[in-house]
């Protein structure tokens, strides 16, 4: 075993030796030199959507690379600082200065520059190894501005990119989503306004009615800049200030009313029907469970166990039925494909009332169904609620120009 060990640790140092001498060299990146004497340097710079950053040496991350698992414990825990973007985004990971006293530096803002002079600024914190992320900078230059209140660096940019070339089109636009459509039927600025608001519209390509739509939209100008503001349809044009060419991202999510309910008491359940909005998605089965513990078969038909109360909220399978264990309030569904969420709401008058989300309490597939249990936290006394199944539709895709 000592032999062993002593040639594994030979390997790695081979390994290590090889690596430093054939190391390709790159030229340093800036260091940021503050006016009061502290200075931070730049570790890495990284171009996508998953940014990785390890501050361990080249040494230690080697060895790391080539010891089985049960040899690293005398390198201590691994340093990684992860951040993952929804889109292609710029992270600059700084060396982490210490926090002071009198808390100057708690919050400074980092500013970079696109050709034609417009400005994108995001807060940085010079006391975390978290990245400062951009995601509108110059992509298609050599070189990244970086502004640090009056000090000014530039970066190599790792990843420079080419100008895409778009056609747009006339609004409305329509986007087929197999049975059902989005359509994006105007870009609308008010005056003092700088964001447009994007008109959209969800519709059942059979002509049946679709569920209250909520949108999130994302912009992306030709060169891969985005914008995004979550559950918002007015997101800023992003890239220069003269940009009129545009790449929408539309995602819908739709609320489908399931129908009314009465709070459930112990060992009672009720049925709630699909409609055919809840079908078109895949959603074969939903009921309201109270605590206890119930059956439910393959032809969707339930039976409670009596088999008292358990602790815990669980879903299982036995032969063609899903076993539902409830220790609350929950909903199940079965669908052809998971479901987003089943949620429970209050209607009182003037839109009033509380929503009570579904948090996701188990899912367990079966003869090609998926069965899923969400808790939803209602209170012992409520009146009128309604059950809700929320969906995610796929993105739909348009080109559109700013108007005039």
């Amino acid at each position: 075993m000592r032999a062993r060990r002593i040639a594994i640790f030979g390997a790695g140092g081979l390994v290590f030796c090889l690596g430093i001498a054939f190391w390709p060299s790159k030229p340093p990146l800036p260091q940021v030199r503050f006016p009061d004497g502290t200075s931070s340097r730049v570790l890495k710079i990284s171009v996508g959507t998953n940014h990785v950053f390890s501050p361990e040496p080249l040494w230690k991350k080697t060895l790391r690379g080539v010891l089985p698992d049960a040899l690293e414990k005398p390198l201590g825990a691994a340093k990684r600082y992860d951040r993952t973007t929804t889109h292609d985004s710029l992270a600059i990971y700084m060396e982490p200065l210490a926090a002071p006293r009198d808390n100057r530096w708690t919050m400074l803002y980092v500013e970079t520059t696109l050709p034609d002079g417009k400005v994108y600024a995001v807060k940085w914190m010079p006391s975390s190894p978290g990245p400062i992320v951009f995601e509108n900078y110059a992509r298609g230059e050599k070189h990244i501005p970086l502004r640090f209140s009056d000090i000014e660096i530039k970066l190599p940019n790792p990843r420079p990119v080419k100008r895409s070339s778009w056609i747009p089109r006339e609004l409305p636009q329509t986007n087929d989503m197999g049975g059902n459509q989005v359509i994006v039927r105007r870009w609308q600025f008010v005056r003092g306004i700088s964001d447009g608001e994007l008109k959209l519209e969800g519709r059942c390509a059979t002509g049946g009615p679709v569920g209250w739509m909520e949108w999130q939209t994302t912009l992306f100008d030709p060169w891969g800049n985005w914008s995004r503001l979550y559950r918002e349809r007015r997101p800023p044009c992003p890239g220069g200030r003269d940009e009129r060419l545009f790449r929408l991202l539309a995602e819908g999510t739709e609320y489908i009313s399931a129908g009314f309910v009465e709070p459930p008491a112990n060992e009672q359940f009720q049925i709630l029907r699909p409609n055919p909005r809840m079908t078109n998605w895949g959603v074969q089965f939903v009921a309201l469970f109270g605590p206890g513990r119930y059956e439910v078969s393959k032809d969707f038909e339930i039976k409670s166990t009596k088999r008292g109360f358990g602790q815990t909220n669980a879903l299982s399978v036995i032969g063609s039925s899903w076993l539902i264990q409830c220790a609350d309030v929950l909903t199940l569904s079965i669908s052809e494909k998971p479901t987003w969420e089943v949620r429970v709401r209050e209607r009182l008058p003037d839109k009033r009332g509380r929503v009570f989300a579904g948090a996701k309490s188990g899912m367990v597939p079966q003869n090609g169904m998926v069965g899923q249990l969400f808790r939803p936290r209602v209170p012992t006394i409520t009146t009128n609620l309604e059950v809700e199944v929320i969906v995610r539709w796929p993105p739909a895709e348009f080109f559109i120009q700013k108007p005039e």
